[in-house]
């Protein structure tokens, strides 16, 4: 959906409102074509557990456990998102980050302690920046910024990937070329 919105410094209020009545009116119509959670969903439905991920510095994590015969829709599943993410809750996860630094630092004396030690610390490298952004960044960061960092960090030669339990190495091998072979990113 795209709304175009004139800027205006005094909006008139009337238009204002129709225009969020259309907008929600949109949202509404675009539920009907995405299942929500649908990716944990699949995860449970074939006996996976511990979805999560984290992010630190230098590197973001992607995991959870499925059984072993599962290994394919493993590499079926993360193929696809990794070939062709969707924006879609874009603007619920950005809400997500805000309330997690919310959290983790500016309610927590010790967190925002480390944040300014560590950035006077690294005050001239990107390790002085919070991993989870300043909340000018997270505020500031557009759907697009998110689309361009996924080109230039989501490619192959940054991607590893680690298979763990009762598999066949060749087979894990053979499902990691059919699967992901083909993946040249953007970046």
């Amino acid at each position: 959906a795209w709304l175009q919105e004139k800027f205006s410094s005094n909006p008139d209020e009337n238009i204002l409102s129709e225009k969020w009545a259309k907008f929600e009116e949109l949202q509404e119509k675009a539920k009907t074509f995405v299942v929500n959670n649908e990716f944990s969903e699949i995860i449970q439905n074939n006996g996976g557990t511990g979805l999560n991920a984290s992010t630190g510095s230098d590197l973001t994590n992607y995991y959870y456990s499925l059984p072993s015969n599962k290994a394919e829709l493993w590499f079926n599943l993360e193929a696809d998102r990794f070939k062709n993410p969707t924006y879609r809750e874009f603007y619920v996860e950005k809400e997500v980050v805000r309330e997690e630094r919310r959290m983790r630092i500016e309610s927590n004396p010790i967190g925002r302690l480390i944040e300014e030690f560590v950035a006077v610390a690294f005050t001239a490298h990107p390790y002085g920046r919070p991993v989870v952004g300043w909340n000018s960044d997270i505020t500031a960061t557009t759907i697009e910024d998110a689309r361009n960092f996924y080109d230039k960090y989501y490619v192959p030669s940054n991607i590893t990937i680690a298979i763990a339990g009762d598999v066949d190495p060749k087979r894990m091998k053979k499902l990691a070329e059919e699967y992901f072979g083909d993946f040249r990113g953007k970046g």
